[in-house]
């Protein structure tokens, strides 16, 4: 990936993150719970991104760089992973407890109000 294709990604992530704090100004991202909108966010566009890759076939280091460079934070630790095929499932697995993880801090926090 050359810089002028990380920059598109990179002002694709902003306007993104922009809606992000739109919803949390608003005080409806409170609504849902306590978690971090920007872990969601960060989780979310590495998820889709390694997923689109993943359908022109084998994963090259250079697309694992962009997929990390994107967002704020590389929340998947794909920039960790060396280009093979097994690195989707790891991703993926990791995607998934940080959301079940996330899960749980919203029900804890629905919880907790309730009371």
């Amino acid at each position: 990936m050359d810089e002028k294709q990380l920059a598109k990604g990179r002002a694709a992530y902003r306007m993104m993150d922009e809606a992000c704090n739109q919803l949390v100004t608003s005080g409806n991202w409170q609504r849902v719970g306590s978690s971090d909108i920007k872990l969601f966010l960060d989780m979310y566009v590495q998820a889709l991104l390694l997923k689109m890759a993943q359908t022109t076939g084998e994963i090259s280091g250079d697309m694992l760089t962009y997929i990390a460079r994107v967002p704020a934070r590389d929340i998947l630790k794909i920039g960790q992973a060396a280009p093979q095929h097994q690195v989707v499932e790891r991703v993926l697995m990791h995607f998934f407890s940080l959301l079940r993880d996330g899960d749980r801090q919203i029900h804890g926090a629905h919880h907790k109000q309730r009371q």
